[in-house]
C-alpha cells in the first residue's frame, strides 16, 4: 500500500474516531436501568419532546412551517435556529440507548422528514436573503446542524450529507470574518471556528479542519485594546463590556469542546495558544467565581436572561474547567482543579439536583469525579484580591465571602443593551457591589426580574433611566476609574458622572477599600442639579420567600411592608438565612438611614423582550442613605461587615478598628488599625499625614511584621508615572520591587516612582525588610 493509501486510511480513521468522540458528547454512554439519577434527566428530556417538538411537529408540506410554534421563521430569524434545535432534540434521543426513542422507526422517519424540510425550505446554500441576526444564521443554527449531521451520518446518503454540508459551507466559509466582512474576534471566532472544525470531520475533509483550526491562533493571545485576555484577567467583548460570564464562558465552552472532539487524535497539537487556558483558568475564571457561581457582573446582557441565571452558567464553566484542566500533563494541575470542582459542587444543597437540565454526558462526567475517593473536595481558602483593570471591575475572595464591584471609565460601558436584553440595566456598572457569602444563589431565583433597578447596592441614585440604544457604549467621561492591589488587599475607586449613561448631572467621586475581613466605602462630592430624590444604596438584599430574615437598625426591629428613617444611625444588622451569611453594617460618623423590608413584584419580560410575563416576586431587604434634592458636597462612610452577627456589629460599632483619614474630593484616605494598613486615593496631589502623593494615583502601605509593602498604580491610566513619598523606616531597605519601580531616599523618606507609561492601570509593589 503506497504512502498515499495510508495517508489516506489514517485520516478516515481519524474522522471516524472524531465523529465517535462528538457522538459520545451529544448523547452520552450507556447506563444501568436503575440509575435514578439518569432516568430523571432521560424522561425530563423525553417529555421536553413529546411536549413541546413532536406535539408542534407539522408533516403537512403544503404549510410553510416546520413546527406549529415556530410558523413565524420568514421575518424571525431566532425560529431558524430554534426549528433547527428542535431537529436535534429528536436526534439525540434517537441516538440515546437508554431513551425509548432509541433508533425507534417513527422517529427516524421525522428526523429525515424534518431534515430535508429544514434544508429545502429554510436553510441551504442557494439562499439569498439574510435577515434578522446573524448570529443565528452563522453561529446558532450551523452549530445545531451540524450536530444533527454528526448523530444522523449514518442514515444518511453521501449525496444528502453533501448537500446538508454545503449549506454549512454557506453560511461559515471563513470563520474569520462574517458574511458582511466584519472581523470576528473572541467567543464568536471559536464558534465558528468549530464549526468550520466539525463540518470538516463530517465528510473527512482534512482542509477544513485545518481552516477550523488556523482560524484560532488568535483567540487565545493577551491583547491590550478591545476583545479578549487581558494580562490584569480581564475578558471583554463587543470592545467595551466585560463579559468573562458571557462571551468568554463560551470561548471556554468551545474550547473544552475541541479538546473532546479531538481526544486520542493528534489534532489538538496544531490548536496554537490553547494551553494557555491553563493560566486563564487561574487568572481570568476563578477571581470571578464563588461557590460554582459566576459573578453576574462579568455576564453583560446574560443575566437578564430567565433560563440561564449564574448558578447555570457557572455550573457549566465548572465542566469546562474540569474537561480542560484534566488535559494538562501535570498531574498535581489536573488534581488541582478537578479539588476546585468537586467542592463547588459539594457545596450545592443538593447534589442530585446540581444535574438537572445537564445532558448525560455532562452528568457522567461530573459523575465519575464525584465518585473518585482519591480527588478531595478541598481547593483551600482563596484569599485574594484581583484588581481587573481592563473592565474596571474588582474581586475580593476571603474565606467566607466573596465581593465583586463593578465601575464603569472611558473605555468601558455601565451596561450593554441589545436585541431586547438588559432593559433596565442603567446602573450596574455605577458602582455596584456585589456580596457572596453561605447564602448562595442571592442574585438567582428571580433577582434580576424583582429588584429596583435604580436601587441596586453600593451605587447612588437618583432614579433616572436613560435612552435605549443598541450597543451603545454608556461610559464615564471621567478618566479615574479603577484601583490599586497587592493581590490580597485593595482599594477601587471611581470618580463619575451619570450624563451618558441616564443623563442625569449626578456626580460623585467613591472609594472601596478591600480589607481582610471588611470592606470600607465611602463618597465624597456628591453633587446634582436634578431635582429628584437622591441616596445611595447601602444594601438590597433578597431575603427568604416569607421574609423571615430579621433587619434591624440600632436593634429596632424593620417589619415587613414598612420603611423607615433612622436619624443618626451607627449600624444595622441583617440575619442571614444560613451560618455564615449575617451581615453587619456600621457608620462611624452616623447617618440618617432608610430601612426598609418590602415585597417587589416584577416580570422578565421586564427586563428581557425574551422573558416571560408572568409575575414573580421576592422580599428585599434595603438600606439606603438619602442625600435629598439637588444635594451639593454629599459624603457618606459605611463598613461593611461580611459574617458578623448582631451582638458584634452592635460592639464594632462602639469599637471601630478604621480611622478615616480623609473624605473629601481631594482624596480618600482610611488606615486599618487592625491590620495595619494604610490605603489613599488622591485625586489631586497633595498630603495626608506623612504621605504625600507627588501625582495623582492610589496607594496601599501594608506594615507587616517582617516588613513594608508598597503598592500604587494610576486609576486615570493616562499617567506616565506615579509618585508617592512616604515615611521611611529606619534600617530598612529594598529586598524585592517590580521593574516599573524605582525607590530613592532622603533623610525621611522613601520616594517611590512608579512607571505607568502603558497606561494598563496594573498595580506595582515595592516590599521593604530590614
Amino acid at each position: 500500500m503506497g504512502s498515499f493509501s495510508l495517508k489516506a486510511v489514517a485520516e478516515t480513521e481519524e474522522s471516524a474516531k472524531m465523529i465517535s468522540n462528538w457522538k459520545r458528547v451529544l448523547v452520552g454512554e450507556p447506563f444501568s436501568d436503575d440509575d435514578e439519577i439518569f432516568k430523571k434527566i432521560i424522561w425530563d428530556k423525553e417529555k421536553d419532546l413529546q411536549d413541546n417538538v413532536l406535539s408542534n411537529l407539522n408533516k403537512d408540506n403544503d404549510n410553510s412551517f416546520l413546527f406549529q410554534n415556530l410558523q413565524d421563521w420568514k421575518q424571525n430569524s431566532a425560529q431558524i435556529t430554534e426549528t433547527v434545535k428542535n431537529i436535534e432534540k429528536m436526534a439525540v434521543l434517537y441516538q440515546t440507548p437508554n431513551s425509548i426513542y432509541y433508533q425507534q422507526n417513527t422517529l427516524q422517519k421525522n428526523i429525515m422528514y424534518a431534515i430535508k424540510y429544514f434544508n429545502d425550505q429554510m436553510y441551504n446554500e442557494e439562499i439569498k436573503n439574510i435577515y434578522g441576526n446573524w448570529w443565528d444564521w452563522e453561529i446558532g443554527t450551523p452549530q445545531s446542524f451540524n450536530n444533527i449531521l454528526i448523530l444522523m451520518c449514518d442514515d444518511l446518503t453521501e449525496v444528502e450529507l453533501s448537500k446538508y454540508i454545503m449549506a454549512v459551507d454557506r453560511f461559515v466559509p471563513d470563520p474569520t470574518k462574517r458574511l458582511n466582512g466584519i472581523k470576528e474576534t473572541g467567543a464568536n471566532l471559536l464558534d465558528k471556528s468549530f464549526i468550520v472544525m466539525v463540518r470538516g470531520v463530517l465528510n473527512n475533509n482534512s482542509d477544513k479542519i485545518q481552516l477550523g483550526i488556523d482560524a484560532t491562533n488568535d483567540v487565545y493571545k493577551i491583547v491590550q485594546n478591545g476583545d479578549g485576555f487581558y494580562k490584569d484577567g480581564s475578558f471583554i467583548q463587543h470592545t467595551y463590556n466585560p463579559y468573562t460570564g458571557g462571551y468568554g464562558e463560551v470561548l471556554l465552552a468551545r474550547s473544552a469542546d475541541i479538546h473532546e472532539l479531538f481526544n486520542g487524535t493528534d489534532r489538538l497539537m496544531n490548536v496554537q495558544g490553547i494551553k494557555k487556558l491553563y493560566t486563564y483558568i487561574e487568572t481570568t475564571y476563578l477571581p470571578v467565581m464563588k461557590q460554582g457561581e459566576i459573578f453576574d457582573m462579568t455576564r453583560g446582557r446574560g443575566m437578564s436572561r430567565q433560563i440561564s441565571p449564574s448558578s447555570i452558567v457557572g455550573r457549566n464553566i465548572l465542566y469546562e474547567i474540569l474537561v480542560i484542566s484534566s488535559q494538562n500533563q501535570d498531574l498535581s494541575y489536573r488534581e488541582k482543579y478537578a479539588r476546585y470542582v468537586k467542592e463547588a459542587i459539594f457545596q450545592h444543597n443538593s447534589q442530585e439536583s446540581y444535574y438537572n437540565g445537564l445532558s448525560i454526558h455532562k452528568t457522567q462526567t461530573f459523575q465519575r469525579l464525584m465518585s473518585d475517593s482519591s480527588i478531595k473536595p478541598d481547593f483551600g481558602v482563596r484569599d485574594t484580591n484581583n484588581m481587573l483593570s481592563a473592565m474596571n471591575q474588582m474581586t475580593h475572595q476571603k474565606k467566607n465571602f466573596a465581593a465583586g464591584l463593578s465601575l464603569f471609565g472611558k473605555q468601558i460601558s455601565s451596561f450593554e443593551y441589545g436585541n431586547g436584553e438588559n432593559m433596565k440595566g442603567f446602573y450596574m456598572g455605577t458602582g455596584m457591589l456585589y456580596l457572596y457569602n453561605n447564602d448562595i444563589g442571592q442574585y438567582d431565583n428571580d433577582y434580576w426580574a424583582t429588584i429596583d433597578m435604580t436601587r441596586l447596592p453600593g451605587t447612588t441614585t437618583d432614579h433616572k433611566l436613560g435612552n435605549l440604544i443598541n450597543w451603545k457604549n454608556y461610559n464615564n467621561p471621567k478618566s479615574w476609574s479603577g484601583g490599586v492591589s497587592d493581590g490580597q488587599i485593595g482599594s477601587a475607586s471611581m470618580y463619575y458622572t451619570m450624563q451618558n449613561v441616564t443623563g442625569s448631572s449626578l456626580e460623585a467621586k467613591k472609594s472601596w477599600f478591600f480589607l481582610k475581613d471588611k470592606i470600607v466605602a465611602m463618597a465624597a462630592g456628591i453633587n446634582s442639579k436634578e431635582s429628584a430624590d437622591t441616596e445611595t444604596i447601602v444594601e438590597n438584599r433578597r431575603l427568604e420567600k416569607d421574609g423571615s430574615n430579621l433587619l434591624e437598625v440600632e436593634g429596632t426591629e424593620v417589619a415587613l411592608d414598612q420603611g423607615t428613617l433612622f436619624q443618626g444611625a451607627s449600624w444595622a444588622h441583617l440575619k442571614g438565612k444560613n451560618n455564615q451569611s449575617d451581615i453587619g453594617y456600621v457608620f462611624p460618623q452616623s447617618e440618617n438611614i432608610y430601612a426598609e423590608k418590602k415585597k417587589r413584584n416584577g416580570k422578565w419580560s421586564d427586563v428581557n423582550k425574551g422573558g416571560s410575563s408572568d409575575q414573580v416576586s421576592n422580599i428585599f431587604a434595603t438600606l439606603s442613605i438619602p442625600h435629598g434634592k439637588s444635594p451639593s458636597g454629599g459624603e457618606y462612610i459605611y463598613v461593611i461587615l461580611p459574617g458578623k452577627n448582631q451582638e458584634d456589629t452592635s460592639i464594632y460599632a462602639k469599637e471601630i478598628d478604621v480611622s478615616i483619614l480623609s473624605n473629601t474630593p481631594t482624596q480618600q484616605v482610611i488606615f486599618d488599625d487592625a491590620d495595619d494598613i494604610w490605603m489613599g486615593n488622591f485625586y489631586e496631589i497633595g498630603k495626608v499625614n506623612e504621605v504625600e502623593a507627588k501625582t495623582r494615583g492610589a496607594i496601599a502601605i501594608n506594615y507587616e511584621d517582617s516588613g513594608v509593602k508598597v503598592v500604587m498604580a494610576d486609576p486615570m491610566k493616562e499617567q506616565a508615572k506615579v509618585i508617592f513619598t512616604i515615611p521611611k523606616k529606619i534600617g530598612y531597605k529594598v529586598v524585592k520591587k517590580d521593574d516599573e519601580i524605582t525607590v530613592k531616599e532622603d533623610a525621611n523618606s522613601w520616594i517611590i516612582e512608579m512607571d505607568s507609561s502603558d497606561k494598563s492601570g496594573k498595580s506595582s509593589q515595592v516590599y521593604f525588610e530590614q
